[in-house]
């Protein structure tokens, strides 16, 4: 009689060469977003370090106002030394127009990474307001000393309390 062979087949279990390659290719996606974004937050931290040194001099300033009842006009008037760190090359108490006592914080673009990034120089700007006798405090980044430039460029790269 006839006998019935039984083939079998065997399957392999596995990926598909295109799986893979589609694999790679997500997450190849995923690290063209990622990475720019994680650069972005390891300068915002760093630039956020360089605001938390700005307290002593805020506090001189508010302080200056309240004995004075009038803002300083440099960092000299209000006691303040010039600070410096890591990320901050320098700060300065300015007398731009009526109101007075803007601290300018210089951060060192290269320790922050911003150099990198753009070419524009980085100062964080505070301007005091006062409000029902308290000194309030407006933060905002700016590319010259004074606060007359422009932030285009480096709004990204502070804490979301310091963009205007």
């Amino acid at each position: 009689m006839n006998k019935l062979k039984q083939v079998s087949r065997t399957y392999q279990t596995g990926f598909t060469l295109i799986e893979l390659m589609i694999v790679i290719a997500i997450l190849g996606i995923l690290a063209a977003i990622a990475i720019p974004a994680y650069q972005d937050y390891s300068i915002r931290a760093k630039v956020s370090e360089a605001i938390k040194l700005t307290s002593s001099a805020k506090a001189a300033v508010a302080d200056y106002y309240w004995v004075n009842n009038r803002m300083p006009t440099n960092r000299t008037d209000s006691g303040q030394a010039n600070t410096t760190s890591k990320y901050v090359s320098g700060l300065t108490i300015l007398s731009a127009g009526p109101d007075g006592g803007i601290i300018s914080v210089d951060i060192n673009e290269n320790n922050t990474g911003i150099s990198s990034r753009t070419s524009d120089d980085m100062y964080i700007i505070l301007k005091p307001s006062i409000t029902a006798g308290a000194v309030d405090w407006v933060c905002s980044a700016n590319n010259a000393v004074d606060g007359s430039g422009n932030n285009i460029n480096l709004n990204r790269y502070v804490p979301a309390s310091c963009r205007n």
